[in-house]
C-alpha cells in the first residue's frame, strides 16, 4: 500500500525557497494582491512575511503563465503563509 499521499496530507508544508524583498507601496504588491484575490487568498499584507520593512515574496512578480513552475510555487507559497497567519492570529 502506498502512503505517499496520505503522509504528504499529514504532514504542512513548509518554504525552504528564498523570498524577494518588495517594498509595500511598490506596483508589485499590487499586481501580488491582484494574482492573490483572483485565486481566492488573502492579501500579502494578511500572510507575507514582513522584515525591515519589506514583504518576503516568492518572485518579483507574480507569474502569468498557467501551469508553470512559478505558478505551483507561488501557489505553494500562498498556502504555507497563509497557514502560518492564521496560527500567529490563534496564538
Amino acid at each position: 500500500m502506498d502512503f505517499t499521499n496520505f503522509d504528504r496530507a499529514m504532514t504542512s508544508e513548509k518554504w525552504d525557497r528564498p523570498l524577494f524583498p518588495i517594498k509595500p507601496d511598490s506596483d508589485a504588491v499590487d499586481d501580488w494582491n491582484r494574482w492573490l484575490a483572483k485565486r481566492g487568498h488573502p492579501s500579502v499584507a494578511q500572510i507575507a512575511p514582513k522584515n525591515a520593512g519589506e514583504w518576503g515574496l516568492p518572485f518579483r512578480r507574480p507569474p502569468s503563465e498557467a501551469g508553470s513552475i512559478e505558478v505551483m510555487l507561488s501557489e505553494k507559497w500562498a498556502r504555507v503563509f497563509t497557514l502560518k497567519a492564521k496560527g500567529r492570529a490563534n496564538a
